[in-house]
């Protein structure tokens, strides 16, 4: 793919493309990891970092430690599941925090 790219100032185009690759990756990731923070803080009531340690530890851990392979692949496919429920988990919040404000008289 990217020999058709002929720079004359950059002699190696895919340390390029590589390198913003994982600039993505590690955005994303850092940002889902915040995300999950917030929330197991909302959940708890308290802000404290430990959870960030716990739920990084937990990635971690199921990153780098060998599994057997059906395993792994039984993860990824049940993944897909867990996908299609983080799509949704916004709007049933939303349905619940109408019929809360609702209960409440608040508008």
């Amino acid at each position: 793919m990217f020999n058709a790219v002929k720079l004359s100032f950059l002699e190696r185009i895919d340390l390029l493309a590589i390198a913003l690759w994982v600039f993505f990756i590690l955005t994303t990731t850092a940002a889902y990891l915040w995300v999950a923070k917030m929330g197991v803080d909302s959940i708890r009531g308290t802000k404290k970092k430990i959870h960030l340690y716990i739920i990084a530890l937990i990635i971690y851990l199921m990153i780098s430690l060998p599994l057997p392979k059906e395993f792994q692949k039984e993860v990824y496919e049940r993944i897909y599941y867990v996908t299609y429920g983080l799509m949704i988990w916004p709007i049933f919040l939303c349905l619940v925090q109408f019929v809360k404000n609702k209960k409440e008289g608040i508008q």
